[in-house]
């Protein structure tokens, strides 16, 4: 189907060029026979040079991502599930970000199973966003010797974010419910969860690379009843990305936040001052960890300390080998 029909079918046929001519749009690629088609892209087809062209380059993949978000915004809209593996225009912002901005390091891919349900545990540092998620995804997706995905679970409020939380729906994860959880391992597939929560993104500079509470082991619950082996991820560089010098509850209460941070750029700076600072990264992913044994509240509890506590020893070996932030 052309991206002419596909935008017709989303109901947005208001954006084409009315039947009585004009010029085709320029980030709307023409597709399938249709008058102008060839080196134009315009209704008249005048001129092999002075059209426009809609075949290939900016205005196609411009035009591609339009369509592919106004798509995943209508199906939202009916009600409609939106579960895709990341789409090629994501997967190449993160691939920027993964190799040239926070030029991260991957340690240790190798330990992920090559096949069977896993569950990936990692330390949750992203400030404002979830980048450490997102380098997370890159991590496995782009270099898994076997082509295995990574879904992350994250909290429901991020979904409730206007067209953000669309987008991290459709490239990123589903949201942190233990249906979700149990559903994803029983398919066999790669999880990725962050137990610390908002305990842990939103935790001031003083505590960076401080472990929360992992809550009440709702992870090792399922891990034990799917049979999923534990891979615990330690992330290095977020804190410093997004460093996180105060919060403001009283602020962050009155919209409807968990946390409300103040850091050198927000909200001093408005939207822009949630880039991140390009912070030099490190992804270790751990030896897998055994899930022997029935779920019974003490084996759970026991569990969950025991990737706590392996986790915040790959945190705090990397931390002493690393050199420079940047």
């Amino acid at each position: 189907m052309s991206l002419e029909q596909r935008l017709r079918e989303l109901g947005l046929s208001a954006l084409l060029p009315s039947a009585e001519g004009g010029d085709w749009p320029g980030w709307i690629p023409r597709q399938g026979g249709s008058e102008g088609e060839g080196g134009s892209g315009s209704r008249s087809g005048s001129g092999s040079g002075g059209g426009r062209s809609g075949g290939s380059g900016v205005k196609e993949l411009i035009g591609s991502g339009f369509v592919r978000f106004a798509d995943s915004a209508a199906r939202t809209l009916r009600g409609e599930s939106v579960t895709e593996v990341v789409d090629p225009l994501a997967m190449d912002l993160l691939r920027f970000l993964y190799d040239s901005y926070f030029r991260v390091e991957c340690i240790g891919r190798e330990n992920l199973p090559a096949e069977g349900p896993v569950l990936v545990i990692g330390n949750h540092s992203a400030g404002m966003f979830p980048w450490d998620a997102m380098m997370a995804v890159v991590a496995v997706n782009r270099d898994h010797p076997e082509g295995r995905c990574l879904h992350n679970l994250a909290a429901d409020l991020i979904f409730r974010v206007p067209v953000v939380g669309d987008w991290i729906r459709r490239n990123l994860g589903a949201e942190a419910s233990p249906t979700n959880l149990r559903s994803l391992l029983a398919a066999g597939e790669i999880v990725g969860l962050y137990p610390e929560g908002f305990r842990g993104s939103g935790k001031t500079f003083e505590h960076r690379y401080q472990l929360r509470h992992f809550g009440n082991g709702g992870f090792a619950r399922a891990a034990l009843g799917a049979g999923a082996p534990i891979v615990p991820m330690a992330i290095v560089g977020a804190e410093e990305a997004c460093p996180i010098l105060a919060d403001l509850p009283l602020v962050a209460e009155r919209v409807g936040l968990p946390y409300f941070p103040v850091t050198p750029t927000f909200p001093w700076l408005g939207p822009v001052g949630v880039v991140p600072l390009p912070t030099k990264w490190s992804i270790r992913f751990g030896e897998p960890i055994g899930v022997e044994g029935a779920a019974t509240p003490a084996r759970v509890r026991e569990l969950a300390e025991e990737v706590r506590g392996t986790l915040q020893g790959m945190i705090d070996g990397d931390l002493g080998r690393r050199g420079s932030v940047f």
